[in-house]
């Protein structure tokens, strides 16, 4: 930690011009099934269902807790590790790490947005009971060692509406850097001043029509988060001719007028609602 705060210090003293910011939970989702995906965990619980002696039983839940606690350490020192290769080879003036903040904004207008991750968490190798409890204290250890970072939660708001936000409206005129591969950013990719890099495949992301793929996603919806297409089997190659033919075609169908409205609201980094917009730039 130290060394990554005497960079970020090293940083600081420069004319704040470019700014990396980091997508907290998508770095830790990451971060985290690496941490994971070599463990013996499985195998030891594979084991743990054919035991019958109770001596046997407790040598092997002892042995997943140890597996478990290997895990966290890692994970603890690849998320850090992240950080500190993300400001070596950005070289930022200021870096900004955007945390969700849970109760979003979005469930207000589809109350099923992001319904099925807690199913998803369950039926994860990852104990996320256990990783909570332990990841909270971890960040708050990381604001308090690295005072140079800015760490931003905004009431109601995700990470994708701090960075949407902050690119457009605070940073426009400042070379800004963002460290995902979450698609729902190439849409930014519109603006001059964005950058995307994925850490997975470690290019920066490349996009020939940001624009038109926004309005595509916006026709498919996005099972990752639970948003359903406009209609009906409405793919990739669907939502394409739907583009190219036109929407005021589609639109004549009052319900994939009213699905799109609906998805443009959800997919849209453009409209955060104004009140969480001055929440994020007053941060």
């Amino acid at each position: 930690m130290n060394k990554l705060q005497s960079i970020m210090k090293g940083h600081d003293k420069k004319k704040r011009e470019k700014v990396l910011i980091l997508d907290v939970y998508n770095m830790l989702f990451r971060t985290l099934h690496f941490a994971f995906k070599d463990s013996q965990i499985s195998k030891i619980e594979k084991q743990l269902l054919i035991a019958t002696d109770p001596d046997e039983i407790k040598k092997l839940n002892d042995e997943i807790t140890e597996q478990e606690t290997i895990c966290f350490q890692f994970f603890k020192y690849l998320f850090l590790n992240n950080m500190q290769n993300f400001v070596k080879k950005f070289k930022p003036t200021k870096m900004i790490m955007a945390i969700d903040a849970g109760n979003y904004w979005r469930k207000d207008i589809y109350p099923e947005y992001k319904g099925q991750r807690k199913k998803i968490m369950d039926k994860s190798s990852v104990p996320y009971d256990k990783f909570w409890p332990i990841f909270k204290p971890f960040l708050k250890e990381l604001k308090t060692v690295l005072p140079n970072v800015y760490f931003l939660t905004v009431e109601r708001c995700e990470a994708d509406d701090i960075i949407g936000v902050l690119c457009k409206e605070k940073f426009l005129n400042d070379e800004f850097v963002n460290v995902s591969t979450d698609k729902d950013f190439h849409q930014l990719l519109q603006h001059k001043n964005y950058s995307q890099f994925n850490p997975t495949t470690k290019k920066m992301v490349k996009h020939l029509n940001p624009k038109k793929d926004l309005f595509i996603k916006i026709l498919m919806g996005d099972s990752g988060d639970n948003i359903p297409g406009v209609k009906d089997r409405c793919g990739v190659v669907t939502a394409t001719n739907m583009v190219n033919e036109g929407l005021e075609k589609s639109f004549s169908d009052e319900s994939i007028k009213e699905n799109f409205d609906r998805n443009k609201q959800l997919i849209d980094l453009s409209m955060v609602p104004r009140e969480y917009k001055d929440k994020i730039i007053e941060c």
